[in-house]
């Protein structure tokens, strides 16, 4: 990291290596990590970013709200998941219905049934009464 820092003098923090509160809250002006905070020590030189710092302490808080997060989202797909399962039970049941009325429509009616069968019926009628 580039010597170019800003040394904030009125934050201090316990160093856990020296076990001093001789850790200062500087910020980088490098151009890797512009603006970035992190705290040196001045006695052992350990070095940690701030963002690093906030995290360890707030992890607890923000486990958390990625947990409600994720019920969250959880719940919405569980939703979506039983919309989606009633548009199939519909889709089943127009399906069906469908089905049935081709089923319908493929047998034939009772009129093209039967008819062939009374037109004989009724020729055979005629030529015997004609024959007799």
């Amino acid at each position: 990291m580039s010597s170019s820092t800003n040394e904030i003098q009125t934050q201090l923090k316990a160093c856990d290596k020296c076990c001093n509160n001789n850790k200062v809250l500087r910020t980088s002006r490098t151009k890797e990590n512009p603006n970035r905070r992190f705290w040196k020590c001045k006695g052992c030189g350990a070095f940690e970013w701030d963002d690093d710092w906030k995290s360890s302490e707030c992890n607890d808080f923000r486990g958390m709200e990625d947990r409600i997060i994720n019920q969250n989202k959880i719940d919405m797909l569980l939703a979506e998941v039983r919309k989606l399962g009633h548009q199939i039970e519909c889709i089943s049941l127009k399906f069906q219905l469908l089905e049935q009325e081709f089923q319908r429509r493929q047998q034939p009616s009772v009129l093209v049934t039967y008819v062939p069968q009374i037109m004989i019926t009724l020729l055979i009628c005629i030529i015997f009464k004609l024959c007799n």
